[in-house]
């Protein structure tokens, strides 16, 4: 399995940089920032090239959502964990978003949520909440030896 690499951060590329030109060798410069030989050098190739710190830019399409809407979609399904991609993307659609679905579940799918069935809990009828909260407020305060003499089965 391949080993994830680091993303060196501006400051840390721009002390490399700094550290070459004063004569810090290579491997030095690997222990400190804990990046391999070939890390320094492609930041000094870089730096060479287009005399900047900075990524260059990517290429790809521009997002269709900014950070505001990407919010709203992850509040929406935080709010109502039962709603779907498609609901979501519909209720957006009333506010006055154009999105697509598969941009709603993308987005969802980046914050870490996924669709999941909800879990089948048991029916408990309303006659059987109310015995069950009076059990409970009549046992609230009963102690460790009051619940020692009950005898507890199957």
């Amino acid at each position: 399995m391949e080993a994830k690499r680091k993303k060196l951060k501006d400051v840390e590329r721009e002390a490399i940089i700094r550290g070459l030109n004063q004569g810090v060798s290579i491997k030095e410069l690997g222990k400190i920032f804990n990046v391999g030989r070939t890390t320094i050098l492609m930041c000094k190739k870089r730096f060479g090239d287009r005399k900047s710190f900075t990524d260059a830019p990517r290429p790809g399409r521009p997002r269709n959502s900014d950070n505001r809407t990407r919010r709203a979609i992850k509040f929406l399904s935080v709010k109502d964990p039962t709603k779907t991609g498609v609901e979501i993307t519909e209720e957006m659609v009333e506010r006055g978003v154009d999105i697509s679905k598969e941009t709603v579940k993308r987005t969802l799918r980046e914050n870490g949520l996924f669709g999941r069935r909800p879990a089948i809990q048991p029916f408990i009828s309303v006659k059987n909440r109310r015995v069950r909260v009076a059990f409970t407020k009549s046992h609230l305060y009963w102690t460790s030896n009051d619940w020692g003499k009950v005898l507890f089965s199957d």
